[in-house]
Order: C-alpha cells, then structure tokens, then sequence
C-alpha cells in the first residue's frame, strides 16, 4: 500500500515547487534556474533550524524565507543591473551553494532524533488510531504517520492553492499577471514592472522552498545536490498540466499543476517498480519533460 501512498505524498509535495515553477516560468516568462538552489537552501535551512531547536513549522517558514530572499536577489540582478534572465538565475544557485555548505558546515544534515512534521504526523498518529489500529495498519505496510503526513501536505497544497488564487487576482497580483503578459503597456500605466518581477520571483522561489522543506523532513535529509534538475521537475508539472487543462482560467491552471505533478509521480513510481533504478530519477523526469514538449506539436500537425 506504501507504493501507493508515497507518490501521492511526493506529487503534492512537488506540487508547490510546480505552483513556484508556474510563476516564473509561465507569468514572467522567466527560465529561473533559482529553483535549483532555493530547493536545496528550504530543505537545509528548514533541517538546521530544527537541529537547533525551532520548533518544525517555524523552522519550514524559515526555509520559505530562505527561498524569498534568493528570489529577490535574482530579481534585483535582473531589474536592477540588467543581468542575463538565465545568467541571474545560475549565479544566485551558484552562490547557494556555498551558503547552503556555510550553513550546514559539511555537504549533508541529517535528522536522528529531532522533532520534524514527520515525528509530528506520527504522533497525531498515534493519538488518531487505536493500538489495534496501528498495527493493522503497519502489517499493511501503511504506516499511520505516512497517512496523516499525506494529509498534512494536502491540507498545506489546498491552502497555498488557494491563497496564491487569491492573491493573484488582487490588484498586485493582476499586475503581476498583466506584467508577463505585455511588461511595455503596464509600465506605460505607471506600474513599476521592476517591483512586480522582483515579487513574483520572490513568491515563486518561497514556493519552490517549501517543497525542498517539507521534502527534507519527509526523508529526514538534505544535501547540496538536492535540488539539481528539480526545475525540470517543476517545469513538467507545468506543461503536463497546460496539457491536460489546456489555457484555461486560473483556477484551473492552478489545479491543473497539482493534479500533474500527482500523476507524473505515479507514472514515475510504476516505472521504477518495473525495475528502473531510482538513480535514473532525474533523468526519467527530463525524458518526461522532453515528450510532453514534444508530443503536443506531433498531434497538431497529425491533426492537419
């Protein structure tokens, strides 16, 4: 049942690197290679946080913190000293890394007996079920902490969806949205494009935090390579899900991200139960990435 559960708790989990990815990349139109380095820098801040007793969700808003501040500087060497979308990108994921080395003071923390959302989940767990339960449950090879954490990403999914919803369609985040679209005409209204570029990176890079936050706590890990190739990742759910829904409303698009990154990681966990190595991780995603670009234009042309 475990095989089921996880890619269930992965996708939602991934979800809010995709809802991070859908701003840069599908409103600014910007190719953040950021979210490499923010993945990584949310999951480290948020497991030395706790390794130095913050509490588990203080030390997950640090880590979205984390990852809002490395927006901003990609935002500011853009807006501000003009540098390369894609050149910005690496140069703050460079400089991650060996923020993220200073921090940890080696190239991996790990959680052993500290209080993470996972210990939390187990123990609401523990309070949720009977004895009886428990072990029905575990013989099921379906732990209750991995069933109450699930929830717990769903429930935190639901609610980002949901504000980032809201937020969007205030007056900010209108022009925000309208800035990607033609950045000339809403500068000509006297909207300070710089600004709303330099928010929306922030956002997104939060976004993309969190996921690496509660990624770290869900495997009590993280590391310096975490988060490389996780824009692929994030950049699969967006597509996959512009696939499914197409161009549609923002809700839908919202949803639609969600929905993509849940299946893509089922598709991903049905092939490594075929005996695909969990190695080849990385590059199943960006063979992923690479059909669902392609593919669309093949139907378009078969439909002429």
């Amino acid at each position: 049942m475990l095989v089921y559960l996880g890619p269930l708790t992965l996708g939602l989990i991934l979800a809010l690197l995709g809802l991070g990815v859908y701003i840069s990349y599908r409103i600014f139109n910007f190719p953040d290679i950021t979210v490499d380095g923010s993945f990584s820098s949310g999951g480290v801040v948020a497991l030395m946080a706790i390794k130095n007793g913050t509490d588990p969700v203080s030390a997950t808003l640090l880590g979205v913190l984390a990852g809002m501040i490395a927006g901003s500087v990609t935002g500011l060497l853009q807006t501000r000293l003009h540098v390369n979308k894609i050149l910005s990108g690496i140069i703050v994921m460079t400089g991650l890394y060996s923020a993220n080395y200073f921090l940890m003071d080696s190239s991996a923390v790990v959680l052993i007996d500290e209080a993470s959302l996972k210990t939390q989940a187990a123990d609401i767990g523990a309070a949720l079920f009977s004895e009886s339960t428990l072990a029905a449950l575990k013989q099921a090879v379906l732990p209750a902490e991995d069933i109450v954490f699930a929830a717990m990403v769903l429930c935190i999914v639901a609610v980002v969806s949901f504000a980032l919803y809201a937020f969007l369609r205030t007056n900010i985040g209108l022009a925000l949205r309208a800035s990607g679209e033609n950045e000339r005409m809403v500068r000509a209204l006297g909207v300070n494009t710089n600004l709303t570029v330099l928010i929306g990176l922030a956002i997104s890079n939060g976004l993309v935090a969190a996921a690496g936050a509660l990624y770290a706590q869900d495997v009590n890990t993280a590391d310096l390579t975490t988060g490389v190739g996780f824009i692929a990742v994030g950049l699969t759910s967006v597509i996959v899900g512009q696939v499914i829904a197409g161009r549609g409303r923002l809700a839908r698009a919202l949803a639609s991200v969600v929905l993509a990154s849940v299946i893509v990681r089922y598709l991903v966990a049905a092939l490594l139960a075929l005996g695909v190595e969990t190695d080849y991780f990385k590059l199943i995603n960006a063979t992923f990435l690479v059909l669902v670009l392609w593919l669309p234009d093949v139907l378009r042309r078969r439909a002429r």
